[in-house]
């Protein structure tokens, strides 16, 4: 699941400024949560079988899904 939280700051403090138009200051993180009854570490993990196929869910202790967080803020003059 990812998830964005941002929030825009009132015009009335842009117009105190003098030269911003508006604001907005943000937090994203991607791979927050993940909701499987999968016991292992990464669902989406691919391996090689005996028949030389790849079987989609057996992840044979591979690394889990990375969580990224960002933060920024976005700013119009």
């Amino acid at each position: 699941a990812n998830v964005t939280l941002g929030y825009t700051l009132p015009p009335s403090l842009m117009k105190r400024s003098g030269f911003m138009s508006g604001a907005r200051i943000y937090l994203t993180v991607q791979n927050l949560a993940m909701f499987t009854n999968y016991g292992g570490a990464n669902p989406e993990a691919q391996s090689i079988n005996i028949n030389n196929t790849l079987s989609p869910g057996y992840d044979m202790t591979s690394y889990p899904l990375s969580r990224t967080v960002s933060a920024g803020i976005n700013l119009s003059f």
